[in-house]
């Protein structure tokens, strides 16, 4: 059903994969000229939750294919980009003067790291909220799911990892993280870790949320919004650009 959906949506076939190398639990490419065909991948270890990925991502690509061709906007950055001169010196601060390809590794990673969790925590929040008011009979899947999520990020509010990374790429990752740890634990009606309850970027977190809860406007031109009214507030507007999906893929 969900998959037949998508085809007559948006008129390009899912394909799902299981993948290690990916370094996330799931990622949604969606389709375009160059790929005529959405493609769904996910972590072994992710493997029983494979169900909700692909609940999440048929609602995804319903959202972006509903809107006009011009209006079907994706977050784009420079490929190889690296953090502005400031964090970098942080970075050779805290790692004591690391060799220059062991920096521009680790300066690259961390840049498309933050920029990746800023245009889709947005919309994946927003996603999961719709999952959870119209699905009903996919309730538990999405809770187990999420429960999980709540579970695995306790460690990334470890305060030893402040010590390794850039003060600003720390602080805008955590205060998201925040954001993703309350959305999902109040969906999935569990409690988060007490590493979660001491961390400093509760209160930043609470701002971050309200942005998220007070954007009105359905689907993925609230999303959009939603990323933008983040990154404004992080300080990471121009960290990238909106280009139509036809024109990048």
């Amino acid at each position: 059903m969900l998959v037949s959906e998508i085809i007559d949506k948006s008129g390009f076939p899912l394909f799902v994969v299981e993948e290690d190398s990916i370094g996330y639990d799931s990622q949604l490419t969606m389709a375009g000229q160059s790929q005529p065909f959405h493609r769904l991948t996910y972590v072994s270890s992710y493997r029983e939750h494979r169900l909700h990925f692909l609940v999440n991502a048929a609602f995804k690509i319903k959202r972006v294919w509903t809107i006009p061709p011009e209006e079907r906007l994706i977050p784009v950055t420079q490929r190889g980009k690296r953090l502005p001169r400031a964090c970098e010196d942080e970075l050779l601060q805290k790692l004591r003067e690391p060799p220059e390809p062991l920096l521009r590794g680790l300066s690259t990673f961390l840049y498309e790291g933050i920029v990746r969790q800023l245009t889709s925590m947005p919309m994946d929040l927003r996603v999961e909220r719709e999952i959870a008011e119209m699905l009903s009979d996919h309730r538990e899947a999405q809770r187990a799911y999420l429960a999980r999520q709540v579970k695995d990020l306790e460690a990334h509010f470890l305060p030893a990892i402040a010590d390794v990374a850039p003060d600003k790429i720390y602080a805008a990752s955590t205060t998201m993280n925040v954001v993703l740890v309350e959305e999902a634990a109040q969906i999935a009606g569990v409690d988060p870790g007490p590493l979660f309850q001491q961390t400093p970027h509760r209160q930043f977190g609470e701002q971050l949320r309200r942005l998220l809860l007070d954007v009105e406007q359905p689907g993925y031109r609230g999303d959009r919004l939603v990323t933008d009214a983040w990154a404004d507030e992080l300080g990471l507007r121009d960290w990238y650009e909106w280009m139509r999906l036809d024109e990048v893929r």
